[in-house]
């Protein structure tokens, strides 16, 4: 059985991967990505109410193709999260700020 230094050493280790900035650097972009149209649509609200019932129809049938593409960068940063859950030692201050993330 390992003792607590070599845990220690191997823990080190597993946190400077490249593996984990890169999936850390994925995980950021796509909830930027995340934000920033839902940020766009709560922004636009106020114009999408000044539209007649028919035209906002229009417009919200031509918006809701984003729908799909958005669920799959939702579903990726969920993933990219979880990914880098695995790949960062757990009880380590990481961890924890990953899982605040």
């Amino acid at each position: 059985m390992p003792d607590a230094q070599t845990l220690r050493a191997n823990a080190k280790a597993r946190l400077n991967l490249p593996l984990v900035k890169l999936t850390e650097f994925i995980a950021l972009l796509m909830m930027g990505v995340e934000l920033g149209v839902s940020y766009s649509h709560m922004m636009q609200l106020p114009g999408k109410l000044q539209l007649s019932l028919s035209t906002f129809i229009a417009v919200q049938t031509v918006l809701i193709k984003y729908k799909v593409g958005l669920g799959i960068v939702e579903m990726g940063s969920v993933i990219a999260m979880v990914a880098i859950l695995l790949l960062v030692p757990f009880r380590s201050r990481k961890f924890y700020l990953v899982c605040v993330r």
